[in-house]
């Protein structure tokens, strides 16, 4: 786990999507989950929170990609 954070340090944008993504799902969940009749509010923070995770995951799989891409001799 803690080789995935120091990857992720390394990251920039995409560390700041996922990490910003988790607190948004995780405080939107405590704040706007906690009645019975859940508002339009749990569901924005959640759904745009697990968006981040999502586009800083995708950001971070393609970075490595590009690194990882030995250049040509041409």
């Amino acid at each position: 786990m803690s080789d995935w954070f120091r990857i992720l340090l390394k990251s920039g944008v995409p560390a700041l999507l996922i990490g910003l993504g988790w607190l948004a799902v995780i405080l939107g969940s405590f704040y706007f989950g906690g009645s019975w009749n859940t508002g339009a509010g749990f569901w924005v923070v959640d759904a745009t929170g697990i968006m981040m995770i999502v586009l800083g995951v995708k950001l971070h799989l393609e970075e490595l990609e590009f690194y990882s891409k030995e250049p040509d001799d041409s």
